[in-house]
């Protein structure tokens, strides 16, 4: 009966035979079918309307519900909690719904829980698509990536190699548009609190672009924190405030939102005025929630759109029409009152 639905025998909305028919047609008892019904039902395949018999659902799994896998746990990080969050109440397409699997991953090459779960929904057919957070390297070898047939969309996976084609979502860098602010509001010296997750790299390119929109910057006001001891950027962001005027920044960028509340409080601390003696821009998630201890300019990615734009991926797969190998998302900011979207 799965088969049917999957195949396409049996349409979404349509209404399937009686069960003495359908015992008829499997060869099976009464029992055997009611459970494989119960079953359905309880997957979302089917419905019963009472006495005007049971339809395929109008949305059946297969067609609606999107797999978003995670290779961390739930609570690990502000990021993953905020997207699964926003993908728990998705309204972008009533005909989609999000199923998150968190801790996908393989461990002394064996499947973790999450994996083993993804798995099986994909073998029985009770995913319409997959959206992978990050790379999907973790999960090579699995039903994952060898299933036939998958609508998939990676996010923040630049090497396209290593996903097999698959289409990636790619964030554009918020350092100009950060830069670019602190500029058109003055500023001429930038201090930088990051997080080794960060590498060398990234930061170096961070303070060139700096450099580049006419920053000043100096390897004393650049800290690195680690996201669960987040706490130390108060003091640190206290003492580094309360150096005289020409030693400290005028602008503080905080680029993982692990680490803004704390750096805010710092600022506070030092009893330094924001906006009238420094601006405090950080990258965020939205939506975010809770404010600072001073004002802060928050600029990320709306994760609302990085869904819906998922879901756009998958359709036109879905409807095996072309994709785009890679879609870059734009970061918007807001401020303490209004929010503003940008390109």
């Amino acid at each position: 009966m799965r088969q049917k639905i999957l195949g396409g025998s049996w349409e979404p909305g349509a209404r399937i035979p009686i069960k003495p028919e359908l015992c008829r047609q499997f060869g099976a008892s009464d029992g055997t079918i009611q459970t494989a019904l119960d079953r359905l039902a309880t997957e979302g395949f089917l419905r019963s309307r009472g006495r005007l018999g049971t339809f395929v659902c109008d949305h059946p799994p297969h067609l609606s519900r999107i797999g978003l896998v995670f290779e961390t746990p739930e609570y690990s990080n502000i990021w993953a909690e905020t997207l699964a969050g926003v993908a728990r109440q998705f309204v972008g397409d009533e005909s989609k719904q999000f199923k998150c699997y968190f801790d996908c991953s393989m461990a002394d090459g064996m499947p973790s829980p999450g994996v083993r779960e993804l798995e099986d929904d994909l073998v029985h057919g009770r995913l319409a698509g997959l959206v992978l957070t990050g790379s999907p390297l973790p999960l090579m070898g699995t039903e994952v990536l060898r299933r036939q047939g998958v609508a998939r969309v990676c996010i923040g996976n630049s090497d396209l190699s290593t996903t097999r084609a698959i289409p990636t979502i790619e964030f554009a860098s918020p350092d100009s548009l950060a830069m670019k602010l602190f500029r058109d509001k003055g500023r001429k010296r930038l201090g930088l609190f990051t997080t080794f997750q960060h590498s060398g790299a990234q930061t170096d390119l961070t303070l060139q672009c700096a450099n580049k929109h006419g920053l000043a910057t100096h390897r004393r006001w650049v800290h690195y924190l680690e996201p669960h001891s987040a706490s130390v950027g108060r003091p640190i962001a206290e003492l580094l405030m309360s150096l005289p005027a020409c030693d400290r920044p005028d602008a503080i960028y905080v680029n993982d939102d692990h680490l803004i509340n704390h750096v805010a409080l710092g600022i506070a601390d030092s009893g330094r005025r924001v906006p009238d003696e420094l601006d405090l821009i950080s990258h965020v998630n939205f939506p975010t929630h809770g404010c600072s201890a001073v004002p802060v300019t928050r600029l990320g990615i709306d994760n609302d759109a990085l869904l819906r734009t998922a879901v756009e991926l998958l359709d036109l797969q879905l409807q095996r029409r072309q994709v785009p190998p890679v879609t870059i998302l734009r970061h918007v900011f807001e401020s303490e009152l209004t929010p503003v979207s940008v390109g």
